[in-house]
């Protein structure tokens, strides 16, 4: 499964229809105010991962 991050840092997404785009930042507004519920707190911050996971190349 993929996460957030991993959507959000594909290039095909841009050349998605921006209702796509809505569903997608809808998605992570409700994300982000669950983790603010969940936490207590007002604000909460993503992180992208320190290191990207290497993508294997595409062999011919």
């Amino acid at each position: 499964m993929r996460t957030i991050a991993t959507l959000l840092d594909e290039p095909e997404i841009e050349a998605d229809p921006p209702e796509i785009r809505l569903i997608g930042a809808a998605s992570l507004a409700a994300l982000m105010a669950a983790a603010r519920e969940k936490l207590g707190r007002q604000r909460v911050f993503l992180r992208r991962p320190s290191a990207a996971p290497a993508k294997p190349e595409e062999s011919r």
